[in-house]
């Protein structure tokens, strides 16, 4: 094991490559988010509670409201329909 480490010490110096310090990644928050629990009435916390409507015209095409279904292909309305 040792003459392993020896061997890999001396490829290490052929090639350059040295120890690095490693840099820790500043933390994304400064502070903790606060923990508001449960609902009141003990129901669980669903996707529509942390998600807030799109703005239609940001959605693609066949996601939009009022689209007419007579101009779409078999595929695109299969894709609209199961979105």
């Amino acid at each position: 094991m040792a003459n392993l480490r020896w061997r890999l010490r001396q490829m290490l110096r052929r090639t350059g490559l040295r120890h690095v310090k490693r840099l820790m990644p500043k933390p994304a928050f400064k502070r903790r988010v606060p923990y508001i629990g449960p609902h009141p009435d003990g129901r669980p916390i669903s996707f529509a509670d942390l998600s807030e409507p799109m703005d239609t015209k940001r959605l693609p095409p066949l996601d939009q409201p009022g689209v007419d279904l007579s101009r779409l292909t078999p595929h695109q309305r299969s894709w609209h329909d199961q979105s």
